[in-house]
């Protein structure tokens, strides 16, 4: 357990140096495929935005490594090379920018309106199942709830994000793997004792329909151990 938060660690302070060595070259690249996938622009277009752009990014690097630069600055520098690459452009060229930015903001709006909607639902969905394994407790034995409590040791720490996740090794893999099916045998004897009313808890929860029976299985049991697990 211990070398995969020492792996955590080291990946989000890797991300974090990556982060900060981006260059003025890197930053105009990636700004103008950008620019170029909203605009059509002339060859000698390219190349004075480009100018543009590397001349404000090798600004704004100096003055963040400097670290002595105020916000207000920052948005002057942006502001004028805005103002700069826009006197670079038709007033065509211009109308499908600002029409091109107005969709792309709609969409973010709305990507971020969406996660809202679902984070409120998240919400309200585990506070429903908390509280149903709040009034659970209450079938419990006291064996039972030792069994639980022992799984609850074991349980690995939760790893969030696909590139945290392949960060661990096959070693460490295998040991969350070990744990979760250790897991799943301790609480075996409890889901049996209480199949009827987990099941019952289960399809009162708004849920996804499995694609197959064997799927179904595999999330009956998922559900089982992760309802069981919960304080």
């Amino acid at each position: 357990m211990k070398g995969i938060k020492i792996t955590v660690m080291m990946l989000i302070i890797c991300q974090a140096v990556i982060a900060q060595t981006k260059t003025a070259k890197e930053v105009t690249t990636k700004r103008m495929e950008r620019l170029d996938s909203k605009v059509d622009l002339t060859d000698d277009q390219e190349s004075k935005i480009s100018e543009i752009i590397f001349a404000s990014a090798t600004e704004m690097i100096a003055l963040k490594k400097s670290g002595s630069f105020e916000r207000e600055e920052m948005k002057e520098l942006k502001k004028k090379e805005r103002n700069l690459i826009k006197s670079q452009l038709t007033s065509k060229q211009l109308t499908t920018l600002k029409e091109a930015n107005e969709t792309r903001h709609l969409e973010h709006q709305k990507r971020k309106n969406d996660r809202m909607i679902q984070r409120n639902t998240r919400t309200e969905t585990r506070d429903l199942i908390l509280a149903k394994r709040h009034r659970f407790e209450n079938l419990l034995s006291i064996d039972e709830k030792a069994i639980i409590e022992k799984a609850r040791t074991l349980k690995p720490e939760r790893i969030k994000g696909k590139k945290t996740k392949g960060a661990l090794t096959p070693e460490q893999k295998t040991e969350r793997k070990e744990a979760h099916i250790q897991i799943r045998k301790l609480l075996k004897p409890v889901v049996k004792n209480h199949k009827k009313e987990l099941d019952i808890i289960q399809s009162e929860m708004p849920a996804k329909e499995p694609k197959s029976s064997n799927e179904k299985k595999k999330k009956n049991n998922g559900f089982y151990t992760k309802f069981l697990l919960m304080k």
